[in-house]
């Protein structure tokens, strides 16, 4: 699994060096994501965030968690496919980069082992912390089936 992850990151950051990655980024500080419970087992659930910069670099690794509950929450953010965070009903994660950063895409990995499909997702980025745009929300949107590949938000 985690060659696949591996491997497609890497394609990722080719297409995004020779024209094919779409976007022009987005100055971004905070990422809020949120999850509702699974269909399977009641729980919102993450894996992983990252926000790839233009050579694909991983800002939010080991940044800083803003924790609205408790848990294990610096799982979110340590790029290891293995560990989970559990939130009981809708939680979200808020992430600071630190800094302002032109990130290209942002990647989510909530729980996929069983084919989950969370229901209220929804993804925000901030400068400032106070006004937030919102790259995708499920009910909007609508759900989707959780896969190892994670979604991708193209920015």
């Amino acid at each position: 699994m985690r060659q696949m992850i591996k491997a497609a990151l890497l394609q990722e950051i080719v297409n995004r060096k020779t024209g094919g990655g779409g976007g022009t980024g987005m100055n971004i500080r905070y990422i809020r994501d949120w999850c509702g419970h699974s269909q399977i087992d009641g729980y919102s659930n993450w894996r992983e965030i990252m926000a790839l910069d233009s050579e694909g670099f991983n800002v939010a690794a080991f940044k800083t968690i803003i924790n609205p509950f408790s848990g294990a929450i610096s799982y979110i953010i340590d790029n290891n496919f293995d560990t989970l965070v559990l939130g009981n009903g809708l939680q979200n994660v808020l992430i600071d980069l630190g800094a302002l950063y032109n990130i290209m895409e942002i990647k989510v990995w909530h729980y996929y082992d069983g084919g989950e499909i969370h229901q209220q997702t929804k993804t925000e980025v901030s400068v400032d912390g106070i006004s937030w745009t919102t790259i995708f929300d499920s009910a909007i949107s609508g759900t989707y089936t959780e896969t190892e590949e994670g979604k991708t938000y193209i920015l």
